[in-house]
């Protein structure tokens, strides 16, 4: 190395240490800006999420369980030879199902199109949130709403359905707290206890999965169910009121009947494309004639024996009434009809069964 290159190196040098200190400056400052603005950021999300839920109350664990296990039951009329006349008249056909009674098939076929990373999430599943957020900038002609199992449960039982953005931060923020007090298949048999399927063949509004088998199948035993029935029926709290294949007067509905079954087919999909069912019984299922499987309308006690239906009311109620309160007299009944009243509707809302003496031959 010549004199001059000696000369020229301490230069080439300094000029690399300044290069790559005004590198590291600046990569420090964008850093430093970076992490500004994502604090920045995270502060307004922050601030904007507190905003929408300030008004909401925490709800203790006691109050979650206490609604989770609340449930308005379906009682019956029966006849001197313990046959049923009927139904006790209310707003809807509740039967209550415990978790080993539901079907494998099911479950598969709700998690298949409701939820399919339930048993992994806790309470909200990131992956289907994003893909709701996607669907929702994007417009796209899918929108899968991103709720999971626990959210829709958390909505049904606290929130409203709503369509803001306030409800949604409401109803994520209680998910996660409900998967803290609940397992996992005690939010699955809540949800499968108290969501809507729309009509049943006497024209009730069923609610729950039981009911829903007994009043579209006429199947009382979940285990009897098949797949083609299993996935009609997951495929049902959707929309209950556009897929219900009967009327409020358990008329058969040919329109929401074909919305049921393009429904039904998708779910089948799901299970297929998740490994739940094979390529067989996926095939099998959609062959299966669910149309010839509908339980047949029938008409509601209350309009085949009207005057029985009340009657055997009437006096239940008031045998409720005086087993509560034995002191009280007819006078006391007659001058009490709120007192009366309030009898009644525990009657017709706890799965009470009322047996009479009356021998159905002498009824027509």
């Amino acid at each position: 190395m010549n004199e001059n290159d000696r000369q020229q190196e301490p230069r080439k040098r300094s000029k690399w240490r300044t290069f790559f200190l005004v590198v590291f400056i600046s990569v420090k400052w964008l850093v430093i800006f970076l992490i500004m603005i994502g604090l920045l950021a995270g502060g307004a999300v922050t601030g904007y999420v507190a905003a929408l839920v300030k008004d909401d109350e925490i709800r203790p664990r006691t109050l979650i369980e206490q609604k989770v296990n609340e449930n308005g039951l379906t009682g019956f009329v029966y006849f001197s030879d313990g046959s049923v006349i009927g139904q006790l008249v209310s707003e809807e056909d509740r039967r209550l199902v415990t978790y080993e009674e539901i079907p494998q098939h099911v479950i598969d076929a709700l998690l298949a199109t409701e939820d399919n990373n339930f048993w992994n999430h806790y309470g909200v599943d990131i992956n289907g949130l994003g893909r709701a957020v996607k669907q929702k900038l994007l417009n796209e002609d899918q929108q899968t709403g991103g709720s999971t199992i626990t959210q829709q449960l958390a909505r049904r039982l606290f929130l409203s359905a709503d369509r803001t953005d306030s409800r949604k931060f409401k109803e994520i923020l209680l998910s996660l707290r409900m998967e803290r007090y609940l397992t996992k298949p005690e939010i699955l048999t809540a949800y499968l206890n108290k969501m809507p399927f729309g009509n049943g063949s006497n024209g009730y509004n069923v609610s729950g999965i039981k009911a829903a088998a007994k009043g579209i199948f006429n199947i009382s035993d979940l285990s009897q169910l098949n797949l083609a029935q299993a996935a009609y029926l997951a495929g049902l709290p959707q929309r209950p009121s556009a897929y219900s294949a009967f009327t409020g007067k358990g008329e058969f509905n040919e329109e929401n009947f074909g919305y049921a079954m393009e429904r039904q087919r998708h779910v089948l999909s799901r299970m297929l494309e998740t490994g739940r069912i094979t390529q067989a019984e996926y095939e099998e299922a959609k062959a299966f004639d669910i149309r010839a499987s509908l339980a047949k309308p029938s008409p509601k006690a209350y309009a085949k024996y009207p005057y029985l239906m009340f009657e055997a009311q009437r006096a239940a109620a008031e045998i409720l009434l005086k087993q509560k309160n034995p002191e009280l007299t007819e006078a006391d009944l007659r001058n009490n009809p709120a007192l009366v009243e309030e009898a009644r509707q525990e009657l017709l809302s706890s799965g009470y069964r009322v047996y009479t003496t009356i021998d159905k031959k002498y009824i027509r």
